[in-house]
């Protein structure tokens, strides 16, 4: 059964992985499953100093293990993004927040 499952996620993420340029927009902003973290690391590690990711969070990268559930894995995860990533911290109003403001 274990098997299957990992086929399966496989097969989920395959165009994940093949995409030039990934964007996981809104990250933490839904409280994922536990077993997200893993598979999202995955993911990433596939993805690492070969293709382009990007991702948006109004999250704190402290607060990345609350939100995978594992602070190690988080840790992990981030040093994957970091070692050639960049950060941009945004003060603006979202252009969402623009819309709901007026």
């Amino acid at each position: 059964m274990y098997a299957g499952l990992i086929l399966g996620t496989r097969k989920v993420l395959r165009p994940y992985r093949r995409a030039a340029l990934l964007i996981l927009g809104e990250f933490g902003y839904l409280v994922p499953e536990p077993e997200t973290g893993p598979v999202l690391y995955e993911l990433i590690s596939e993805r690492y100093e070969k293709k382009a990711t990007i991702i948006t969070s109004n999250k704190s990268l402290t607060e990345w293990g609350k939100i995978i559930q594992d602070n190690s894995l988080a840790s992990a995860l981030l040093d994957r993004l970091m070692h050639h990533g960049e950060v941009y911290y945004l003060t603006e109003v979202s252009i969402n927040n623009k819309y709901m403001l007026s």
